[in-house]
């Protein structure tokens, strides 16, 4: 079984659930997995350097929000 199909058999199963709580269960997990993935990319990141200073982060921002006022 490949991952697409294995991703349509986690939907399938996913379907059958009448419970709010089974719902919610899987919500939480699939949030949990989402936030270690997360982690485990920026930590690598770190790791191979790929980062930048605040000043740096700061000043796209700063340009991020003057671009989008222009475009309004």
């Amino acid at each position: 079984m490949n991952v697409e199909e294995k991703k349509l058999n986690l939907i399938e199963r996913f379907m059958k659930f009448r419970e709010e709580s089974a719902i919610q269960e899987m919500e939480l997990a699939i949030t949990r997995i989402e936030i270690n993935n997360r982690a485990d990319a920026s930590i690598d990141d770190i790791k191979k350097g790929k980062v930048r200073s605040y000043d740096e982060f700061s000043t796209d921002v700063k340009e991020w929000i003057k671009s989008r006022k222009s475009t309004k």
